[in-house]
């Protein structure tokens, strides 16, 4: 794992832990006034098997987080959850589709899947899921691509789809629709095309991360009202042109990954001006030019 993706890793389950509700929760928490379970925490307790239906009678449930070896599918009876906020089923052996009716999980805010066997398409009933905040497909089977009725998740701040073979392009119909996205992440998922100029429209994103993909052409311009950037990742696609000039307008940049491109046109000054950066990879392609102090 590079640091990029080690980073944005660690990043989106962060942001994942951070969106519970401001309590701790152990094991299993309770409602202090009808006393129903509210919550099930039960993670990296060794447990086997599959995932029981049953888990769709507590229906009172905000919180389930199972981080263990569960096989299997993901039961359809969690869409009877209509209170659930917070679905963390990260690190199992899930070898299945994801159930369409988690639509009927209306109030979900965070849908951590990473880390499974999970297989088929992102289903469209996740776009009517209005409150999700953040979505974490990380290291799954999934294929279809990323389908245009994410867009309707204008809530959204984290999308991680990495190492997917997902296929397609970037929907610019998603983009146009997001206006809050911190993090950004499909790099390994197959993606070919441009990258669309709707990436502009993404202005609090923080960490973006397009790596080991098929993405052609120029890297679009007004990349640079993406002006909170920290980690930008375009390395290991079939870009062209030269790096645009508006790179320099990212005071904030820490890591800058652009390796194993046809990039040409040297390495410009302006990125002397980024005080902020730590990491610059730009091995690997064939340039045209010498690096010159600004």
């Amino acid at each position: 794992m590079t640091l990029a993706a080690a980073a944005i890793s660690a990043a989106t389950a962060l942001a994942a832990r951070l969106y519970k509700l401001n309590r701790v929760v152990k094991d299993v928490t309770c409602g202090k006034r009808l006393r129903r379970v509210t919550y099930l925490e039960l993670w990296s307790r060794g447990l086997e098997g599959s995932l029981s239906p049953n888990v769709g009678t507590l229906t009172f449930l905000r919180g389930l987080d199972m981080y263990n070896n569960f096989q299997g599918a993901i039961p359809h009876e969690l869409g009877r959850l209509s209170r659930l906020r917070f679905l963390y089923l990260s690190d199992n052996k899930l070898n299945r589709v994801i159930p369409a009716n988690i639509s009927s999980c209306s109030n979900l805010k965070t849908l951590e899947l990473s880390h499974n066997e999970l297989v088929g398409s992102i289903p469209k009933e996740i776009g009517f899921l209005s409150k999700l905040l953040i979505v974490n497909l990380r290291l799954n089977k999934l294929t279809g691509g990323i389908p245009p009725f994410l867009g309707n998740i204008t809530s959204i701040e984290v999308f991680d789809a990495t190492l997917n073979p997902l296929g397609g392009s970037i929907q610019p119909d998603i983009l146009c629709h997001w206006k809050k996205p911190k993090i950004f992440s499909t790099s390994g998922c197959n993606l070919s095309r441009a990258i669309t100029q709707e990436l502009g429209c993404l202005s609090k994103l923080r960490i973006l991360d397009l790596g080991y993909n098929k993405l052609k052409g120029f890297i679009p311009s007004n990349i640079s009202n993406c002006a909170n950037l920290k980690v930008l990742d375009l390395s290991i696609n079939e870009l062209v042109g030269s790096i645009p000039k508006e790179i320099r307008f990212f005071p904030k940049l820490i890591y800058l990954k652009l390796s194993d491109n046809k990039l040409t046109g040297g390495i410009p000054p302006f990125l002397g001006n980024i005080t902020s950066m730590e990491v610059l990879d730009v091995s690997g392609i064939l340039w045209v030019g010498a690096f010159q102090t600004p």
